[in-house]
Formats: structure tokens, C-alpha cells, sequence
């Protein structure tokens, strides 16, 4: 146990002198505060150097365009704050030329931000899980080329793919798993829907490649009327509306986490849920894995779950 020295007052109380020291903590926390603001501003100007000599090299950008002016903005801000915090800067930081300076130039990044247009349309469409995975769409507004952005570090994506048909339109992206982003979209080059999935994961080890329909080999049952069944090169899809027979050949996998069965156009997404283990060297789930099912539309689409009740031989 720490004692503290103590001194009797003319009240004739005991008083802890630690006072001076508790007052040298506020001052220390006060200092803190305005350091803290300092680095936030030269952390932020630092980016915005780093980001504009770098971004070639490095092939990144922004997640979304108004990012680059929000850090614009706060790290005006917070250097503000920290030369206001100052006693011996404050009075050159409160001078009305220093303040209508700050003004103008937040005012003016702000309008840049507002006013200027790179000719792009940008969709973020954030994971429901923690750690989150964002999906990142840009546009053309011109011609309608769409790209997807993979993340690269904290704010910053760079090009992976690009989209094989144009996008014209809204366009509805449906997390059908923490880590699998369905997004669906019409293209003015056939009239059709079409439909491109953005995995983020894997379901083994990470080292391996691995076809989900050997995966996924044999019987399914979902509620609803629902069943899939998995063998012999083909899958079988019995829905409420009816049976529906899909080659392995024609369908069409992305990443190592989904499978669109396609007619005229995609029909159906399949994802492996996050339940589904690969152990090293194994073709298929083990048992206790579930798949997510979802239609291909632009409406509102409900996921089926389905879980399997019998192993099938591919």
C-alpha cells in the first residue's frame, strides 16, 4: 500500500499534498489534448502529401472521390485547433487575416468537392460483418464501364476487375454472406441482367484453389419446397416454380465462395457459407457446413438456406 504524506490545515483536517501532482496531471492531460490535435493535422496533411506523389506508383485511390476533401478539411481543422490551443501561437492563429485565410481555404476545398466531377459514379457497399469488407463499384458515367476496387490499406483501393458487360441503371449489390457481395445490374449492350460476385475469403487454408461444385456434391433441402442435388457432372435445382437441370460446365465461379447457374443469363447464386470447412486435401464440406441460395434479380431478392442431408459422388 502507498501512503501519502499528509499536513493538517488551520481547519485542523488532514490534506493530501499531492495536489501539485494532480494538478500537474491535468496540465499534462490539457497539453495532451493539444498535442493530440497537432498530430491528427500533420498525420492528415502527411497522407494528402504521401497519397498525391504516390498514387501513380502505386495504382490507389480513394475508396470514394470526397474522401481526398474530407481529410483536406480536417487536416485544416485540426491544426487549427492545435495552434489555438497554444498560448504562445494563439495570439498569431486568432489574427483576423490567419482566420479569414483558414476560412477561405476550407471553403474552397469544400466547393471543389461540391463543384468539380471526375465523370464517375461510385457505389460503397459496406460488409455486415466486423472486421468489414467494403465493395467497392466505380462507374463511367460516359460509356457505363464499371470496375471493381479491391481494398489495399485503410482508405485506399486499387482496379481488380472489370465488369464484363456495362452498367446502365441502378445497380443492387446483396451481401449474401460476410464475405460475399452478389451485385446485380442491367447492361444496355443485350437488355439482360447480369450479375458479378465479389468474394472476399476462402473456406480451406488459403492455399489451394478448389471448384465449389465438387465442393458441394450431393443432396441439399432448403424450406420452402426447395432441394438441390449434386452429382454426376449436373445439379438438379427443384424450386416452388419447378425443376431446373445446370451443367458444371456452364456455370460460372467466383473466387473460391459462389457458383452462378446461368440460362439465357444468371438464374441463381450459390455461396458457400461461412459454417463450410475445407480440411487440406478434402473435395467437399464437412458435415454442419450450410449454403446460401439466392435468385438473380433486380428486385428484392430472399436468400434460401440449405443444408445437406445426403453425400453425393461427383
Amino acid at each position: 500500500m502507498i501512503r501519502t504524506k499528509t499536513a493538517k490545515g488551520e481547519d485542523g483536517m488532514d490534506h493530501d499534498k499531492t495536489g501539485r501532482y494532480i494538478a500537474a496531471c491535468r496540465k499534462k492531460k490539457k497539453m495532451t489534448q493539444k498535442d493530440l490535435a497537432d498530430r491528427l493535422g500533420v498525420l492528415c496533411l502527411g497522407v494528402q502529401i504521401w497519397y498525391i506523389l504516390n498514387r501513380d506508383g502505386y495504382q490507389i485511390e480513394y475508396m470514394a472521390r470526397w474522401m481526398f476533401f474530407v481529410v483536406n478539411g480536417a487536416a485544416l481543422l485540426f491544426l487549427m485547433a492545435g495552434g489555438l490551443c497554444m498560448k504562445k501561437l494563439r495570439p498569431f492563429f486568432l489574427k483576423p487575416a490567419v482566420v479569414l485565410g483558414a476560412v477561405l481555404l476550407f471553403a474552397g476545398n469544400g466547393a471543389a468537392g461540391f463543384l468539380t466531377d471526375d465523370g464517375q459514379r461510385e457505389i460503397l457497399s459496406f460488409s455486415p460483418g466486423l472486421p468489414s469488407d467494403c465493395m467497392v463499384l466505380k462507374i463511367q458515367e460516359d460509356n457505363g464501364s464499371a470496375r471493381l476496387y479491391r481494398q489495399a490499406a485503410g482508405p485506399f483501393v486499387r482496379q481488380a476487375e472489370t465488369f464484363p458487360f456495362t452498367v446502365a441503371g441502378e445497380v443492387k449489390p446483396q451481401w449474401l454472406e460476410k464475405d460475399v457481395c452478389a451485385v446485380t445490374y442491367e447492361s444496355e449492350e443485350d437488355g439482360g441482367v447480369h450479375q458479378y460476385v465479389a468474394t472476399y475469403g476462402d473456406r480451406s487454408d488459403g492455399t489451394a484453389y478448389y471448384y465449389v461444385s465438387n465442393a458441394i456434391a450431393g443432396t441439399w433441402v432448403g424450406e420452402g419446397g426447395y432441394m438441390l442435388d449434386v452429382r454426376n457432372g449436373q445439379m438438379e435445382l427443384e424450386t416452388p416454380r419447378g425443376v431446373e437441370t445446370y451443367e458444371y460446365d456452364a456455370c460460372m465461379q467466383y473466387g473460391t465462395l459462389s457458383l452462378v447457374f446461368p440460362k439465357n443469363g444468371p438464374e441463381w447464386t450459390l455461396v458457400l457459407n461461412a459454417d463450410c470447412i475445407l480440411e487440406g486435401g478434402e473435395n467437399t464440406v464437412e458435415d454442419g457446413g450450410t449454403l446460401t441460395l439466392c435468385r438473380v434479380s433486380m428486385k428484392k431478392t430472399t436468400p434460401v438456406v440449405l443444408e445437406r442431408i445426403m453425400d453425393g459422388d461427383i
